[in-house]
């Protein structure tokens, strides 16, 4: 129940945010830590761009844009239609 209660409050507080960019990372660095993952673009993303867009509230198509501009900044990677952060 903890657990679900601190998933709630860092997305209250990720919400917040205002560039799509900054709430699609602040998710997948939760994830990623939750996982406790150090390595850079070791951890691999098992959600869809839907189950994204529905946790940050975001559009579809505002995921995939943001994922690719941020994998043009060199903030994760795409292979094989798999993101990895």
């Amino acid at each position: 129940m903890a657990e679900r209660l601190y998933f709630k409050q860092v997305m209250l507080q990720n919400n917040a945010l205002r560039s799509p960019s900054s709430k699609l990372l602040a998710l997948l660095a939760y994830f990623k830590n939750i996982n406790e993952e150090k390595e850079p673009f070791c951890f691999k993303v098992n959600y869809t761009r839907q189950q994204l867009a529905s946790l940050t509230g975001l559009s579809v198509e505002t995921v995939i844009r943001t994922i690719k501009q941020l994998e043009k900044e060199n903030e994760l990677q795409i292979k094989n239609s798999k993101v990895y952060l």
